[in-house]
């Protein structure tokens, strides 16, 4: 079972640093950031920190979490999710995440840096310019 650690940072970017051995199982809790039904949370981004886990995840279990973060989309509409990670095999997971997950109400990026991710993440978007 992974360790996870949660803070939100003075920016209101929730931070969840992951580290030790990870299954599609508990990948499933990153579906259910802490947003309410009806989408008021302060918070509207996240940083997921895949950097120091193992996954023992296959590609083909991808789609389970897919489909649990299309459950709901209203719940997630307009987050962005910036996702931190260095191997080959979890830069590879995220990606098939991101093109599977294509209709999925939020914008998921992939990042090797916190800096870069902060700076997406705090990047205004389209309608805010």
């Amino acid at each position: 079972m992974p360790s996870v650690v949660h803070k939100i940072d003075k920016h209101g970017i929730l931070w969840q640093v992951w580290s030790g051995e990870t299954t599609m199982e508990d990948l499933m809790g990153v579906a259910s950031l802490p947003v309410t039904e009806e989408n008021d949370s302060p918070i509207r981004c996240a940083i997921t920190d895949f950097r120091q886990v193992n996954f023992s995840v296959a590609p083909a279990e991808v789609w389970k979490l897919v489909e649990k973060f299309q459950e709901a989309p209203e719940r997630r509409r307009g987050w962005r999710w910036a996702v931190l990670a260095e191997q080959p095999d979890h830069v590879g997971l995220v990606t098939l995440f991101q093109h599977r997950g294509q209709d999925i109400t939020m914008e998921v990026e992939l990042f090797a840096t916190e800096e870069a991710a902060v700076e997406w993440l705090l990047r205004p978007r389209p309608s805010e310019d």
